[in-house]
């Protein structure tokens, strides 16, 4: 995965292709989990299929697929003819705003106090479980700024 990040650090510096305009301070081209990828770039065909490309050298050297089946493609601010010149040439399927990554609802836009209502009933379980009943009321506070400020940052 090593060896995708920098090629994907590398895409962005080549002629036509760039990074997602929120993500250019950052230098962010991906996120990766255990199982799961997220890359991020500007929605347009030259980047796209260069990233394309880079993805399909990336799988024959590493044996590593993308499950196309389970494989989407979002946009945001990109208008309706690019978006269909993109998704012709990757043949991948359109996702649809907001979807939820480890729980938490992913938007184009900002998100909502209200967007987090299954997060917050999760918190409240856990505080309401068996362990967390040997927590101090300090300990208690602790965890949940803890869990905040890691949401914060995710």
């Amino acid at each position: 995965m090593e060896l995708l990040s920098r090629k994907l650090r590398h895409l962005c510096s080549t002629p036509n292709v760039s990074f997602h305009p929120k993500c250019v301070k950052l230098g962010l081209t991906r996120l990766v989990f255990v199982d799961d990828l997220m890359i991020f770039l500007r929605g347009d065909l030259p980047t796209v299929s260069k990233a394309t490309t880079e993805l399909a050298h990336f799988s024959t050297w590493s044996g590593l697929t993308a499950n196309l089946d389970k494989t989407e493609i979002y946009f945001g601010g990109v208008s309706e003819e690019v978006k269909q010149l993109i998704l012709q040439a990757t043949s991948l399927q359109e996702g649809v705003f907001p979807f939820r990554n480890l729980g938490i609802p992913i938007h184009a836009s900002r998100l909502h106090a209200d967007m987090y209502g299954a997060l917050i009933l999760k918190l409240q379980q856990l505080f309401i479980s068996c362990p967390s009943q040997y927590l101090s009321y300090a300990g208690r506070v602790q965890v949940l700024n803890s869990v905040l400020f890691g949401l914060g940052n995710f």
